[in-house]
């Protein structure tokens, strides 16, 4: 029976040794203090990324956005229908450990996947997801990780990934990565999961560094043309 015992907590005590951490993915979570807001690209520099909280924000900020907040409706098209919150997906990009990593270093966590609002009050918030036997973030057993908000046009689901959006062309963007301590689901017995305390608003972007096909083709013909002069020579 001793025997049988002390397995049995060996077992417990290396479930809680190896379990991965969770949070509350949400951007708007009155009892933790914070409501963050996702915009269209910047007018006047569209291909510059923007973060900082607003003043409207939870808690205020001193950015400016002359964006739209993107959501709210549902009858927008394509790339540029802000409004229509089916078009964008905001997903967590994240990597386990205590020290801060840029966003490149950051994977995508599926379960951590959603659209945007598509009623008037939740412009500019994603729909918070609850999982269900949450697996958490990979190789987040120490309770902390590198986590960033990803947002990008989704092609009615097509585009799955911020890869793909840059990839694609299309608007995209994320928040300033910050390391989330105190994640869910860590020790004996598993701790409370947290909000996204750290989070900040942002722009999106629309690609502008990349030149149209048109201009690319003029670029090659001109520069097939001027080698061909020089040899001629």
């Amino acid at each position: 029976m001793k025997k049988i015992l002390l397995l049995a907590l060996s077992v417990v005590g290396a479930a809680g040794a190896y379990a991965q951490g969770t949070i509350i993915f949400a951007d708007n979570v009155n009892a933790a203090g914070i409501q963050i807001d996702v915009y269209s690209p910047q007018l006047a520099t569209p291909g510059v990324m923007t973060t900082g909280n607003s003043a409207a924000d939870t808690p205020p900020g001193t950015t400016v956005y002359t964006g739209v907040p993107l959501g709210g409706g549902s009858s927008a098209s394509g790339p540029t229908g802000y409004a229509n919150g089916n078009n964008y997906t905001a997903e967590l990009y994240a990597l386990g450990g205590t020290s801060l990593a840029s966003f490149s270093a950051l994977q995508p966590v599926s379960q951590y996947t959603t659209t945007f609002f598509t009623v008037g009050a939740g412009a500019g918030l994603f729909k918070g997801v609850n999982v269900a036997n949450d697996p958490g973030i990979p190789n987040s057993s120490s309770g902390s990780a590198t986590v960033s908000l990803a947002a990008w046009y989704n092609g009615g689901g097509t585009i799955t990934s911020v890869a793909a959006a840059q990839s694609a062309g299309v608007p995209y963007g994320w928040s300033t990565p910050y390391v989330q301590g105190s994640l869910g689901n860590i020790g004996s017995p598993p701790s409370t999961p947290t909000a996204l305390t750290g989070l900040t608003s942002f722009s999106l972007i629309t690609p502008t560094s990349v030149p149209e096909p048109g201009t690319i083709t003029l670029a090659v013909m001109g520069a097939a043309g001027f080698l061909m002069r020089r040899r001629s020579k």
